[in-house]
């Protein structure tokens, strides 16, 4: 659970979210705001609550309709 009103070390943001790193990268790449002091990376409960918010009003892409396998039948079937 992230509350809004704490500022999480980005250790223990990941470990409260449950992502592993390649997770965090790709949260960032979708804007979620990860903040710098010196050599250490924040993430604010307030940015992550407004990030979730506003992925949550786009659509989710769906997978594209695979198209279906028909069965082919051998060659020593009967046409009905």
């Amino acid at each position: 659970m992230i509350d809004v009103n704490m500022v999480y070390t980005l250790d223990l943001f990941k470990e409260r979210v449950g992502v592993t790193d390649a997770e965090v990268e790709a949260l960032v790449e979708a804007g979620l705001k990860v903040r710098h002091f010196e050599e250490r990376r924040f993430v604010i409960g307030q940015d992550f609550a407004d990030f979730v918010a506003k992925c949550h009003d786009k659509p989710e892409k769906k997978e594209k309709d695979k198209p279906e396998h028909k069965t082919h039948q051998g060659h020593g079937a009967e046409a009905k």
